[in-house]
């Protein structure tokens, strides 16, 4: 099998299907939450501000070894994992798959608890 241009194992592609679709969670997860908590109006100046700090913070851009010192906050960002994760299913080009699975985990789970409690409170 044949992913952009590189040879990988059989199962590589469902691996990376299963862990965009991971990340894709916890992206939506969050933005999702954002909205329900602050309303349409402060929801959407919040969900923008949430992504420019992850796409600022992303490692698309550059390395996190020439990165200012502030910016190493996108490591704990959903956006930085879900590239970080499909690149070492794909190239294994990092070995940190189970920090980024549990990051995006993470996430899924504070959107969750927090979208439960607002949601208990306007009962």
């Amino acid at each position: 099998l044949r992913i952009l241009g590189a040879s990988v194992a059989p199962g590589t592609y469902f691996a990376a299907w299963a862990f965009n679709w991971l990340g894709m969670v916890a992206f939506a997860g969050i933005l999702l939450t954002l909205f329900r908590v602050f309303g349409p109006v402060r929801g959407a100046a919040v969900h923008s501000l949430f992504l420019l700090v992850n796409f600022i913070c992303s490692p698309a851009l550059s390395p996190p070894e020439i990165m200012y010192p502030p910016m190493l906050l996108g490591i704990a960002l959903p956006f930085w994992n879900g590239v970080e994760g499909l690149r070492t299913i794909l190239f294994g080009s990092y070995d940190v798959l189970g920090r980024n699975c549990g990051v995006l985990l993470g996430w899924i789970a504070v959107a969750a608890a927090v979208l439960a409690l607002h949601m208990r409170r306007e009962r």
